[in-house]
């Protein structure tokens, strides 16, 4: 289902953004396909136009390119949202939520750290936070938002809290006393950014 939505989303991108290439390589293909249809002797036709053959695999992989550089640009029109993981390790070594914030509006690639940080930062009643030196980022693929309709790329970030001598983070009180209750705080888009209280995975 996501890969149709997927390819009619890519469409509507090529219609609104590049709609004379679409409508040319459209004509083109269907040209193509009608000539080789309508051939009376097909078997002489592959036999002896190697040429013929020849430019309409050179034109299929233009095609093929055309495609790929469209889906690169739909990409990179999409919305950008940020999940970002806030863990630490508890007294066992065993890694642990303490906050998560899922799909906070991201403006560029290049604030991925600084504003999970801010965002953290928000969390922690403005507190700064004492994390571990490297956070852990990466992109995934296109997500297709069921609530709004639309898709969207996703960026995830990680970061490693430190821990006090009672394995538990460095955070301000309100959230270490909802860890103490086995509870990490989460904000959402879909909650407005607001604070929620969920179960620790056990």
């Amino acid at each position: 289902m996501n890969f149709w939505k997927k390819v009619c989303a890519q469409y509507q991108f090529a219609k609104e953004r590049r709609l004379t290439q679409l409508l040319f390589n459209t004509i083109i293909v269907l040209t193509v396909i009608v000539a080789l249809l309508y051939q009376p002797n097909l078997g002489d036709f592959w036999d002896k136009s190697v040429g013929t053959i020849s430019s309409i695999a050179t034109f299929f992989i233009a095609i093929f390119l055309w495609l790929n550089d469209l889906s690169r640009d739909w990409k990179d029109s999409l919305e950008k949202r940020l999940f970002v993981d806030f863990n630490y390790r508890d007294l066992t070594g065993i890694q642990k939520p303490a906050m998560k914030c899922v799909g906070a509006f991201l403006s560029g690639e290049a604030d991925i750290r600084a504003w999970g940080q801010q965002i953290g930062k928000q969390m922690n009643d403005q507190k700064i936070l004492d994390f571990k030196p490297v956070p852990i980022q990466r992109d995934g693929l296109p997500i297709f938002d069921e609530t709004e309709k639309c898709f969207f790329k996703p960026y995830y970030l990680t970061i490693l809290l430190d821990s006090d001598s009672d394995g538990l983070p460095t955070l301000c009180d309100r959230v270490r006393s909802k860890i103490k209750s086995n509870q990490f705080l989460v904000w959402s888009r879909q909650h407005n950014m607001t604070d929620e209280w969920v179960d620790i995975p056990i």
